[in-house]
C-alpha cells in the first residue's frame, strides 16, 4: 500500500497537480496557511485504484478549512434526472473525465491553504517537506461547485461552435464527472462523442472510458479510448459487459438495469440491520417493496427501545433471516433501461400515470409512461417507485392516502422537470374514493392537516386528472404492503404496471359513484358552528369596498367618473361612441356622487329632516354648523359667513364624516398635492376651502405622522432612555476633569516639564476627592478620598500656596502652581455638587426593530443629502432596550446610535 501511495503522490507532482513550496515562501503566505492531512480511499468495487483525499474537514483549534470557504452553487444535476433522461432513447452511451477536479486549478495566492506534508522520494526516514495543491481536490466542499462551474463554461463558452445538442448534454447529461446520455439512433451517438470529446478538451478535460449498448459505436472509439471492461470486448461475437451506470448495474448486452448487492455479515442487530438496508442502492425505486420489509423489522426493532447492539427479537430475527435469504436473488431483477422498444414505432401519445395506496404499514407511490405508436401499439414501462413506513404514531387510513397521494404528486414534479419527452397527459390513480372527495371538494373545510395535504396536491394537480382504480389492479398495492425476492421477480404488475394500461382508454375502470354522504360524518371535517349575534352589524356595500381600495382621492375620482359615463352610454341605449378622455366636469360629478354616498351613509337622517322639516335633532354632531342642503341633495355647512367675500364653496363647504377612509384620502390629497407636505393649520386651512370635516386636526396629525416625507424632512432623531455610563462613576469624571483642563489651556502653550508638573499637581487634587458625604461637623472623622488608598494618608488638601494672579508671571514654578489653584477652585465648584444627584433620562420609548426605515442623520450634510436606510440589526442593551444598530444602506452596512436615525416607517 505504501508503493501505491508513494506512486500516486509522485503522480500527483509530475502532472502538476501538487508542486513542492520553496523555503524561501514557507513563511510568505499573504493568504493564509493550511495543512490538509490525507489518506487513500480505495472503492470496493474498483480495488485496483487507489485514490489520495485531503482531509478539509479535519479541524485544528476548533476550526477546519471547510468551515471557512463557502461551498458554493449547487450546480450537479440530480441523480434521479441523469437516470430517467438516460433511458430515454434506444442507443445509451456513457463516459467519464479523467480526474476531474485535478483540471481545474486554484488560484496561486489561495494555494497555501492546501499545504500538505510529505516525504521527499517518499523515504518517511527523512523530514517531510512542504507541498501543496495547485488544483482542486476530493474533500473540498467548494470543488464540486467549481469543478461543476468549469464543465459548465466550457460549454458556454463554445456553445457556438457546436450543435445545440452537444451543448445541452454537458449541462444536463451530466452527473459530476460521468455523461449519461442516450440518442435514437448508431450515428448520431457517433457524432455526439466526437463532438463532445473536441468541445471538453477545449476546456482542459479528457472525456475517455466510453461504454455503449451499440457495438457499431463502440467500434468507433479507439480502445485507449474505451471503458476498461470493453477493451477486451469481441465485438462481433462476445457478450458486451456489465457496468455500473451511476452505480446502479447495466447490463449493455441485454441493455437492462438492475441490481446487486454483496452485504457483508453485520451481526443480527438493529445496527448490523440499518447497515444491510442501507447498502442497499435504489435511486429510482426498483426494488422498494422489497426493502420495505426489512424497513418495517427495523421500524419493530426501534420500538422495543432496546440498545443497538442487542440482538433482534426472535420473532424480528426469523423474518430478518428470511429477508436475507431472498436478498442474492435480486440480481435476476431487472427492468428494460429504454423506455421506448427497439421494435415500436414513432410514439405519438406520452403519457404519465401515477399510482398511489397505503396500508396500515407504509405507503408508496409508482410512476409509468405509456407510449402509443403511430400503428396504434401500446408500451408501457417503470419509472420510478417510492414507498415510506407509517408513522410510529398512529395516523388514520385517510391521511395515509392523502400522504400518499402527495407523494404521487411530488414524484409526477420531478418526472415533468427531468423528462425531455413531450407528456401529452397525467392521471393520478388511488383506489381511496375518501381521497377523491377530499380532492374535489369545493364546499366543505377540512382539519389543518388535510387542508395543508389537499391544498399541495392541487398545486401539483388538476381534481379532474385524479381517478378510481380497484385495490386489485393498484400496483402501488405492493408499494405500501412490500414484495419478498419471489413475488417481486414473478409480478409483472410492479415493473409493468397494471394490464389495463395496456388496453384502450375506453376499457379503462369506470369511477364508481360516490355516496354525498361520504363525508358527512368525517371527523377532518369541520362543522359550521353557528352563534346568535346580539347586534346586527351592516357588511360594507358594494362601493364601500371600491373606496377602500384606493389610496389617492384622485384616482378614485378618475375610477367613479369612468363608471358614471359608462352608466351614462348604457342608459342612452349605446347610440353615441364615448369620450376617450375625463373632462373637469366629469371629475366634479364623480367627487359630487362619492360625497353623496358617505352622507347617506353616515348623515341620512339630518338630510331627510333638512328635506322634509327645515331643521334637524339637537344632538346631531354637526347641528352647531347649522347644516343646509344645496341643489344637489348635498349636505354643507350653513354657518354665519354668508356676507363675506368669500366664494360660495368657502361659505359653504360640503360636510363629510370624519372616521372614513375617503376622508383620509381627501385630508392626503390636500397636504401632499395643495400644500406641498405643509403643517397642520396650512392643510386644514385648504381642506376647510371645499370640504368640512368635524375635529378635523387630530385627523390631519395622524396623516401628518404617517407621511413619510413629512418624516423625511422634518422628523426626528430617535432618542431612548440613558443608559448607565460604561464604566462607572469614575468614566463621568473624565469628562469635568477635562472639561477643565481644556479651559485652563486653551490659549497656553506648555513645555513637556511644566505640564507633567500640572498633571502631577491635578493628580493630587481628583485622588484627593471625598468618595464619602462630606460633614459639616468638626467632630466627624475626615472624609474618606482615594489619597487614603493610595498614600495611606489624605495627601495634599490644596494646593499649596495662595496664590495671585501676578504672581503667574514671575517663574515657572509658579506658573504651573497657579494652573493648579485654578483648577482645585473649579474642581470644587463642578464635582461636589454632582455628588448630590445623578441625573438620568427615565422614560423609555419605542425599541427600533429590524425591517424599520430610517433615515440616517449626518451633521456635515444637508438634510435633503441624508442617506434612506433599512435597519437589519439591533443591539439591545442589559436593559433591553435598543441604543445601537446596525443599519444597511445603498452604499454598505453602517453601525449607527438611535439618536442619529430618524424613523420614517416602521417595520409592522
Amino acid at each position: 500500500m505504501h508503493g501505491r501511495y508513494k506512486t500516486e503522490i509522485e503522480n500527483l507532482l509530475d502532472k502538476g497537480y501538487a508542486e513542492r513550496v520553496l523555503s524561501s515562501d514557507i513563511d510568505a503566505s499573504p493568504g493564509g496557511t493550511w495543512y490538509l492531512p490525507h489518506h487513500n480511499v480505495v472503492n470496493p468495487n474498483k480495488p485496483e485504484k487507489l485514490r489520495i483525499v485531503f482531509d478539509c474537514a479535519a479541524e485544528y483549534a476548533g476550526t477546519s478549512l471547510n468551515k471557512n470557504v463557502m461551498q458554493g452553487l449547487d450546480m450537479t444535476n440530480k441523480l434521479i434526472g441523469v437516470l430517467v433522461r438516460f433511458r430515454e432513447q434506444r442507443v445509451a452511451v456513457m463516459g467519464d473525465i479523467e480526474a476531474m477536479f485535478y483540471q481545474v486549478k486554484v488560484t496561486p495566492s489561495h494555494r497555501d491553504v492546501l499545504r500538505f506534508l510529505w516525504w521527499r522520494d517518499g523515504d518517511i526516514a527523512n523530514q517531510p517537506e512542504v507541498f501543496r495543491m495547485a488544483v482542486h481536490l476530493f474533500g473540498g466542499v467548494w470543488c464540486p461547485s467549481c469543478a461543476s462551474y468549469a464543465l459548465h463554461r466550457t460549454a458556454e463558452d463554445h456553445k457556438d461552435e457546436f450543435d445545440p445538442e452537444v451543448i445541452t448534454t454537458v449541462m444536463e447529461n451530466f452527473y459530476a464527472d460521468d455523461c449519461l446520455k442516450s440518442v435514437e439512433n448508431d450515428e448520431k451517438a457517433m457524432k455526439l462523442v466526437e463532438q463532445l470529446c473536441k468541445l471538453l478538451s477545449m476546456g482542459g478535460f479528457r472525456l475517455t472510458k466510453w461504454l455503449s449498448n451499440s457495438r457499431k459505436l463502440i467500434e468507433s472509439i479507439p480502445l485507449e479510448e474505451r471503458a476498461k471492461s470493453a477493451k477486451e470486448v469481441d465485438l462481433d461475437n462476445g457478450l458486451l459487459p456489465v457496468e455500473r451506470a451511476l452505480g446502479v448495474h447495466w447490463d449493455t448486452h441485454t441493455d437492462v438495469l438492475g441490481i446487486k448487492i454483496k452485504p457483508k455479515e453485520k451481526g443480527y442487530t438493529r445496527r448490523g440491520l440499518l447497515s444491510i438496508v442501507s447498502s442497499v442502492y435504489d435511486p429510482l425505486g426498483f426494488v422498494c417493496p422489497f426493502v420495505l420489509q426489512a424497513k418495517k423489522i427495523f421500524q419493530d426493532e426501534c420500538k422495543r427501545g432496546k440498545d443497538w447492539d442487542d440482538e433482534l427479537e426472535p420473532g424480528n430475527l426469523e423474518q430478518w433471516m428470511k429477508w436475507l435469504q431472498g436478498l442474492p436473488k435480486l440480481e435476476e431483477f431487472s427492468v428494460p433501461r429504454c423506455i421506448v422498444p427497439r421494435e415500436f414505432g414513432t410514439p405519438t401519445s406520452v403519457q404519465l400515470h401515477h399510482f398511489c395506496d397505503v396500508s396500515m404499514v407504509a405507503y408508496g407511490a409508482v410512476s409509468y409512461i405509456r407510449l402509443v405508436d403511430n400503428r396504434g401499439h401500446i408500451h408501457t414501462s417503470f419509472l420510478m417507485g417510492k414507498s415510506r413506513l407509517a408513522p410510529m404514531k398512529s395516523m388514520t387510513i385517510p391521511r395515509l392516502e392523502l400522504s400518499a397521494a402527495v407523494m404521487a404528486v411530488r414524484m409526477d414534479s420531478i418526472l415533468q422537470r427531468e423528462m425531455r419527452l413531450e407528456v401529452q397527459s397525467t392521471t393520478f390513480w388511488t383506489d381511496s374514493q375518501i381521497v377523491l372527495q377530499y380532492i374535489k371538494n369545493t364546499s366543505k373545510r377540512f382539519q389543518t392537516f388535510v387542508t395543508n395535504r389537499v391544498n399541495v396536491i392541487h398545486d401539483g394537480s388538476l381534481p379532474a386528472q385524479w381517478r378510481y382504480v380497484d385495490t386489485r389492479s393498484n400496483p402501488a398495492d405492493d408499494a405500501s404492503r412490500g414484495l419478498d425476492a419471489k413475488q417481486i421477480l414473478c409480478q409483472p404488475r410492479w415493473k409493468q404496471g397494471p394490464a389495463f394500461l395496456s388496453a384502450d382508454e375506453t376499457a379503462w375502470s369506470v369511477e364508481p359513484e360516490a355516496s354525498p354522504d361520504l363525508l358527512q360524518d368525517d371527523k377532518e371535517v369541520k362543522h359550521e358552528a353557528k352563534t346568535c349575534a346580539v347586534e346586527a352589524v351592516a357588511p360594507d356595500d358594494l362601493i364601500n369596498t371600491l373606496l377602500k381600495r384606493y389610496s389617492s382621492w384622485l384616482r378614485l375620482k378618475k375610477t367613479v367618473a369612468w363608471l358614471l359615463r359608462f352608466k351614462a352610454w348604457l342608459r342612452n341605449h349605446r347610440q353615441q361612441e364615448p369620450e376617450v378622455s375625463l373632462q373637469v366636469h366629469d371629475l366634479q360629478a364623480a367627487e359630487k356622487a362619492i360625497i353623496a354616498h358617505l352622507q347617506e351613509k353616515h348623515f341620512g337622517e339630518e338630510v331627510r329632516a333638512l328635506k322634509t322639516n327645515g331643521t334637524i335633532s339637537r344632538k346631531s354632531a354637526v347641528y352647531s354648523l347649522d347644516p343646509v342642503v344645496d341643489d344637489d341633495g348635498l349636505l354643507r355647512v350653513g354657518g354665519r359667513l354668508k356676507m363675506a367675500p368669500l366664494t360660495e364653496q368657502a361659505k359653504h363647504p360640503l360636510i363629510v364624516p370624519r372616521e372614513h377612509h375617503v376622508t383620509e384620502l381627501i385630508i392626503r390629497h390636500y397636504h401632499e398635492r395643495k400644500s406641498a407636505h405643509s403643517g397642520r393649520e396650512y392643510v386644514l386651512c385648504l381642506t376647510r376651502e371645499r370640504f368640512w370635516i368635524p375635529r378635523a386636526r387630530p385627523l390631519i396629525n395622524r396623516v401628518l405622522r404617517d407621511c413619510v416625507v413629512c418624516r423625511r424632512i422634518r422628523g426626528k432623531t430617535c432618542a431612548q432612555r440613558m443608559a448607565d455610563l460604561p464604566k462607572g462613576v469614575w468614566e463621568r469624571q473624565i469628562r469635568t476633569v477635562r472639561k477643565v483642563i481644556n479651559s485652563l489651556l486653551k490659549d497656553q502653550v506648555l513645555d513637556d516639564e511644566r505640564l507633567d508638573t500640572l498633571f502631577c499637581e491635578v493628580e493630587s487634587v481628583v485622588n484627593g476627592r471625598p468618595v464619602t458625604p462630606v460633614s459639616d461637623s468638626p467632630d466627624d472623622a475626615e472624609t474618606l478620598t482615594p489619597n487614603h488608598l493610595l498614600l495611606l494618608r489624605a495627601g495634599q488638601p490644596a494646593p499649596t500656596g495662595n496664590f495671585i494672579k501676578q504672581d503667574a508671571y514671575g517663574r515657572r514654578w509658579r506658573h504651573v502652581q497657579l494652573l493648579a489653584d485654578q483648577f482645585w477652585k473649579r474642581w470644587i465648584r463642578e464635582y461636589l455638587p454632582t455628588l448630590q444627584l445623578r441625573r438620568k433620562w427615565i422614560d423609555p420609548q419605542r425599541n427600533v426593530v429590524a425591517g424599520d426605515t430610517v433615515l440616517i442623520m449626518e451633521e456635515t450634510t444637508p438634510r435633503r443629502n441624508w442617506p434612506l436606510g433599512l435597519i437589519t440589526r439591533t443591539f439591545p442593551g442589559k436593559d433591553g432596550l435598543v441604543r445601537t444598530a446596525e443599519v444597511k444602506t445603498r452604499q454598505n452596512i453602517v453601525v449607527r446610535p438611535v439618536d442619529k436615525l430618524c424613523l420614517l416607517e416602521s417595520a409592522d
